[in-house]
């Protein structure tokens, strides 16, 4: 019965999550675009989004603060968001989506998107096993080493949308 429990959350928090990824993709750039910022600025910022993102997480191992209070619905708050799909995730999103305005690119960014949270409600439906495979120590150790390449794919954009506003 609990495992039940374990998996309507999941999936519930999948759907959650899918619903703001699509939020994002939707309306989020079309805000960003109409605010009329450069291609340079919208790469500089994806980098910054992933660089703090990486920071964050690789100095600052907390677990999400839940809201104070018995949460309303798990499945949305905490687990959903912020957890699944965090505020740096959509910024990032709504950069990418903005950057690269085109139907096939939006469809592109929001499948691959929609595929993280699939994989993330796999890992979900299956913690238990996962965690007894990988175990506490390597995970961290994987989170370690997925955080410093982050941290250099931010630096890298950064660096990227310098070039490019310095170069037009």
């Amino acid at each position: 019965q609990e495992t039940g429990a374990k998996r309507r959350i999941a999936l519930r928090a999948a759907r959650f999550a899918a619903i703001a990824v699509l939020l994002a993709v939707v309306l989020g750039a079309g805000i960003l675009q109409a605010w009329g910022a450069s291609p340079a600025s919208l790469v500089i910022a994806a980098g910054a989004l992933l660089g703090l993102s990486a920071l964050k997480n690789l100095l600052f191992r907390d677990a999400p603060k839940a809201p104070p209070g018995p949460p309303a619905d798990p499945a949305l708050s905490p687990l959903a968001i912020p957890t699944i799909v965090s505020p740096y995730g959509v910024g990032v999103l709504i950069v990418f989506v903005a950057y690269l305005p085109g139907g096939a690119a939006k469809l592109a960014i929001a499948g691959v998107a929609l595929f993280i949270i699939a994989l993330d409600w796999l890992a979900m439906r299956h913690a238990d096993r996962l965690m007894g495979w990988i175990g506490p120590v390597a995970l961290t150790l994987l989170g370690a080493v997925f955080g410093v390449l982050q941290l250099a794919l931010g630096i890298e954009m950064v660096i990227s949308g310098i070039s490019r506003a310095v170069g037009s």
